[in-house]
């Protein structure tokens, strides 16, 4: 059953103010007690525990949070620990382990009298699955599947802080402010989803994200960090949905919204919402307070790919123009997606956002980007802009798409060799191989 919109809303109200917990306390060891203060107001809960499983230590798990009520069981004790306690990897059941190697959540009935349940929930970071949290539920309590998207969030969020915990450790160590940002930079990039996914008739996803170049082609960390971010999520090999957006502004004032938008995605698409335009409207709504206080705004595009029927759903939300193109030895034609450009953002929170539907039989290629490829300037203060990528495009046909976004980055960064400028905004590029299904003739 599909939740109504106020429930939606509820939920994803919850999981914004884990969010921003996190996003203002960078240690986990400081947010943990009141992230999961949270899940025991909406969770009936007997006995939480979060246990880490130490990469240097395979034979012992860390026990950092515990929690017993102790009205259920006598003299037993309500505990927060302050401490981290090194257990025995045996002392933990099967039940577990299987839950945590298939990285899904688990549940079972402990005992099938009195139906208690317990449960247990991967904590979930880039590389992999750190940790879990493990509930006894009340008697008679039985997880819905609302409740289960609920706490899948919280191992995400959980591991999100874990990951901002290791890199601060990391940043606290280095002795020089270019290394802190460049430890910061591949923070940003770890939030990205994974790349270069694969799909059905040949369908490809790959995308470019990168901050600054110098004309010599060498890296160059700006002192303030960027606001791009995309997010492929592939429905199986069939579909998948694609976010691209750009918060206004650098620096961590805009990075702070880089992981607030990814965890509010990911809750409203594991709750269904996957409509581009009712995805974007969600997002307005949510995000709306929160840019209102920083005084900005973000440009965001949905797009939803059907990859059987090359079909194109989109929104636009103030961002840059989609490009649909194809190219043989012989031919080239393109076509921008510019109706229904919306507001973007934090703009208005009244605003009911639009979709285009669009067939792309005739096409190869969609191209989403972010404005800091659009503003290259050569050595004559001319923007490389949409119509060098065009340029671009036409000059390559017949070469294929093999890593086309890396070639189409490098041809924006010979645009502007002879500069004594860099590129000083981030630049994304979003490239979607439609794949071959059979066109008329």
């Amino acid at each position: 059953m599909s939740m109504g919109l106020s429930e939606v809303r509820n939920h994803a109200n919850l999981i914004l103010n884990i969010i921003r917990l996190i996003t203002k306390k960078e240690n986990f060891y400081d947010v943990k007690n009141e992230v999961m203060e949270s899940v025991r107001s909406v969770i009936p809960c007997e006995k939480i525990s979060i246990n880490m499983i130490p990469k240097e230590n395979a034979k012992e798990v860390q026990l950092v949070y515990s929690y017993t009520n102790k009205s259920s069981f006598g003299e037993g004790i309500e505990s927060n620990l302050d401490d981290i306690i090194s257990l025995p990897r045996e002392s933990y059941s099967d039940f577990i382990w299987n839950a945590v190697s298939e990285g899904i959540y688990s549940y079972t009935f402990s005992d099938e009298k009195n139906y208690q349940q317990r449960a247990v929930f991967p904590i979930i970071t880039s590389q992999g699955i750190d940790g879990f949290i493990y509930f006894l539920f009340k008697k008679n309590f039985f997880l819905s599947r609302d409740n289960i998207c609920f706490l899948e969030e919280i191992g995400l969020l959980l591991g999100i802080s874990i990951e901002r915990t290791e890199l601060n450790k990391k940043i606290l160590e280095s002795k020089m402010r270019q290394r802190e940002m460049a430890i910061a930079f591949d923070m940003q990039q770890n939030v990205m989803s994974e790349n270069n996914l694969l799909f059905l008739n040949g369908g490809r996803i790959n995308y470019l994200y990168k901050y600054g170049e110098t004309m010599k082609y060498l890296p160059k960390l700006s002192k303030r960090l960027g606001g791009d971010y995309c997010e492929i999520i592939p429905f199986e090999n069939r579909s998948a949905l694609v976010f691209i957006a750009d918060v206004m502004g650098h620096g961590a004032s805009s990075n702070y919204f880089v992981p607030m938008m990814k965890g509010i995605l990911k809750t409203c698409v594991s709750m269904g919402v996957v409509e581009p335009k009712n995805l974007m409207n969600q997002m307005n709504q949510l995000l709306m307070k929160e840019l209102d206080k920083a005084n900005l705004f973000i440009t965001a595009q949905a797009v939803y790919i059907n990859f059987e029927d090359n079909m194109l759903y989109i929104t636009n939300a103030g961002h840059t123009e989609p490009i649909l193109f194809s190219q043989n030895e012989d031919m080239f034609w393109y076509s921008y997606i510019g109706e229904n450009k919306g507001l973007p953002l934090g703009i208005d929170s009244s605003v009911q956002y639009t979709q285009n539907q669009i067939s792309a039989d005739e096409y190869d290629m969609l191209l989403l980007y972010t404005d800091g490829i659009l503003e290259a300037t050569n050595i004559d203060g001319i923007e490389y802009g949409t119509d060098g990528i065009i340029d671009f495009c036409r000059k390559n046909k017949g070469k294929g798409y093999e890593n086309f976004v890396e070639r189409l980055y490098e041809d924006v960064l010979e645009y502007i060799r002879h500069t004594d400028t860099v590129l000083q905004d981030d630049t994304m590029l979003i490239g979607v191989e439609l794949g071959t299904i059979q066109k008329d003739s």
